[in-house]
This record gives C-alpha cells, sequence and structure tokens, in this order.
C-alpha cells in the first residue's frame, strides 16, 4: 500500500465509480476541489489481489478534504474545519485497511494545517467505519438527494 497526495483529477475515475455510479462523470467533481485549502489523498494497491486484474499501483481508495464549516446543524464554532468529502474504495479492496490509511492521512495533514475540527456528511452505512477511527456522529440523519441517508461525523482535531 502506498498513500500519497494525489490531484483533484485523479479522484474523478473513483469518485464516480464508487459514490457516482451512473452519473456523468462532471457529477464526480466537487465545488472546491482545486481550492489552495484543498487537498487530495489516494491509496494505491502496491500488489495485485488474486480475484482481481488490475495493475499494480492503481488507486483503490481516495478522499478529498476540504476549508468548510458545518452548516447543517451548527455543531462547533471554529476557525479552520476541514471537511472530509468523496471518500470511496474501489470494492475489491474494502475491508484491506486501504480506508483506514487513507483516513488517518487526511487526519495527520488536518493536524499539520492546524485544523480545529475535520466533518462529514457519511452515508449511514459507513458510520461504523468512521466510529473505529474516532469520529462522533450526530444523531440526526438526513437525506443528501441521489445519495440517500447520511449523518454529520466530526472529530476534534486540535
Amino acid at each position: 500500500m502506498n498513500i500519497r497526495f494525489i490531484t483533484a483529477f485523479e479522484t474523478l475515475p473513483l469518485r464516480q465509480r464508487v459514490l457516482r455510479p451512473g452519473r456523468l462523470a462532471a457529477e464526480a467533481h466537487f465545488s472546491g476541489d482545486e481550492a489552495e485549502t484543498s487537498f487530495h489523498i489516494g491509496a494505491f494497491a502496491t500488489a495485485e489481489p488474486a480475484e482481481e486484474k488490475l495493475p499494480s499501483d492503481s488507486l483503490v481508495c481516495i478522499a478529498s478534504v476540504m476549508l468548510q464549516p458545518e452548516q447543517r446543524f451548527g455543531l462547533f464554532d471554529a476557525q479552520r474545519p476541514y471537511q472530509l468529502r468523496g471518500m470511496a474504495t474501489d470494492e475489491a479492496f474494502r475491508g484491506q485497511r486501504f480506508g483506514e490509511a487513507v483516513l488517518r492521512a487526511c487526519i495527520a495533514e488536518c493536524r499539520r494545517r492546524h485544523a480545529d475540527w475535520m466533518w462529514c456528511n457519511a452515508r449511514v452505512g459507513a458510520i461504523g467505519f468512521y466510529r473505529k477511527q474516532g469520529l462522533t456522529v450526530h444523531p440526526v440523519e438526513f437525506e443528501i438527494p441521489d445519495a440517500g441517508p447520511h449523518q454529520v461525523m466530526y472529530m476534534r482535531i486540535s
């Protein structure tokens, strides 16, 4: 496994395939992707899983992080809140700790940038994953059109 910074452009194919299946590639682009304060991290598989035909060093997990306040619930008054967005892992690589490694790298970079909070709109099915990584869940569920039920999750960084 190789974890490194990537460009917003590099996130698009995996974002579309995992988070926006059946939709146009342009719909996988996020407002803020190219902002100076945003960053993107990817995990690359360094060996092929037996059942897959992906080349080694394939991008298999991504996350984008953007300087953005949480406004839906006003959960915290923050000077430097970073939003985790577009976290996705290729289905063939789930359960192999790629997501955990990418999330830890995002947290470390948020610390380096002196963030006070990191938060996300977590799909309900991913809440257990984020809890295991130390994020707290806000109890109110809400619907994101075309993406399903979500809950805000967050962690104090500094």
